[in-house]
């Protein structure tokens, strides 16, 4: 199917919401060249919501269920510190990198953020959450990776091994494991606790842009 380019949008959504066109709708006032990536609760509760964070600057905060008005709040607008990704639990929390090399937890009942913590690798590239177990997995900009304990805000392990800045993570709490894709065109299999990764992964002609796991 061919999109114009001025009505091109990239979004993320769920079967879960019953009007597909909705997710369209709610974009549908920004301009087209600002919206960065739109990520929908998949199994939440009504109301459903949605987060987008986008080259302006903005974090917001959306309605998505298509039975009620479609509200946005604005949760955070710094230009020189976007946010470059996110995590999302479906329904009270998510957890924001940002450009500035922050993570950010927020609480979208009382649209705030909770805590700050500071990683030292640079922009932040991916994130992976484990919201049971209170821990999270970020990528930056100079190839690391850092383990979190968000219910401290504190920093448990850094983990280096890829030779470009990390694209995409996938987390697996239970066995303490992790997948991570990179810049350098490698896959780096991670057991949490060790300092060097378990495999790497060759084969990609370019860089590696996203992973998922059947764990």
């Amino acid at each position: 199917m061919g999109i114009p380019r001025h009505e091109q949008r990239l979004a993320f959504g769920s079967a879960a919401l019953e009007d597909a066109q909705s997710l369209w709708d709610i974009v549908a006032h920004e301009q087209p060249a600002l919206v960065t990536l739109v990520r929908v609760a998949a199994e939440a509760a009504p109301p459903r919501r949605a987060l987008s964070w986008c080259q302006d600057g903005t974090l917001r905060l959306w309605d998505a269920d298509v039975r009620r008005s479609k509200k946005e709040r604005c949760l955070w607008l710094d230009r020189q510190r976007r946010v470059s990704c996110i995590a999302f639990d479906g329904s009270r929390r998510a957890l924001s990198g940002g450009e500035d090399g922050a993570l950010r937890l927020w609480d979208l009942e009382r649209e705030e953020a909770l805590s700050a913590m500071k990683s030292f690798g640079g922009p932040v590239r991916c994130l992976a959450v484990d919201w049971l177990a209170q821990r999270a997995l970020s990528g930056d900009l100079q190839g690391c990776l850092h383990l979190w304990d968000l219910a401290r805000g504190a920093p448990l392990q850094e983990l280096r091994g890829h030779a470009a800045y990390v694209s995409c993570v996938d987390l697996d709490w239970a066995s303490r494991r992790a997948l991570s894709g990179s810049q350098d065109r490698t896959l780096l299999l991670w057991r949490l606790g060790a300092q060097r990764p378990l495999r790497r992964l060759r084969g990609h002609e370019a860089g590696v842009a996203c992973v998922a796991v059947d764990w």
